[in-house]
């Protein structure tokens, strides 16, 4: 969607009234995230997890992620400067995840940068990226940040994408 100079670029909306996205138990663990597009939910392919109670997050001893191994079969087309909405699903409702990151690497694994960081479990926003593949990944994290929350830990989704 080209717009002259004077025109606004509308806001992206959520987009999850018209997308299906099977139902979760409340108590799923992992988590799962979903990227919609275009009304249609797409499962991530979970890359890891570590979600534990009493736990801080230096104690988890997170390894390297491998950004270009293990990527979902299916690849998403999604049309430059269209919106695209992530949702965390699965967790505690009493719970949700203190973020939601979305970065972008390049299929080589190079960083591309973060296209949207948020304090919630949903992130809607316009993917604005030059014309190629990319491996987007999601990942929400836990943090307790008071004595009646025990859980730390962090979930990773990939998402094979190409940019038209």
């Amino acid at each position: 969607m080209r717009l002259d100079k004077f025109q606004m670029i509308p806001p992206c909306e959520p987009m999850m009234e018209n997308a299906s996205i099977p139902s979760a138990s409340e108590n799923v663990l992992p988590p799962e995230i979903y990227m919609i597009y275009r009304e249609v939910a797409y499962l991530g392919e979970l890359s890891e997890s570590i979600y534990r109670e009493g736990e801080t997050f230096s104690d988890l001893n997170i390894p390297p992620v491998n950004i270009s191994s293990d990527l979902p079969t299916e690849s998403v087309e999604i049309e430059s400067e269209t919106c695209a909405q992530f949702l965390v699903r699965g967790t505690p409702r009493t719970l949700p995840p203190d973020s939601l990151d979305i970065s972008a690497y390049t299929m080589d694994g190079t960083a591309v940068g973060v296209l949207n960081a948020t304090e919630d479990n949903t992130s809607t926003f316009r993917i604005d990226l030059p014309k190629g593949e990319y491996i987007l990944l999601a990942i929400a994290t836990w943090i307790p940040s008071s004595e009646d929350e025990y859980v730390t830990g962090y979930v990773i989704y990939k998402f094979l994408t190409n940019i038209a």
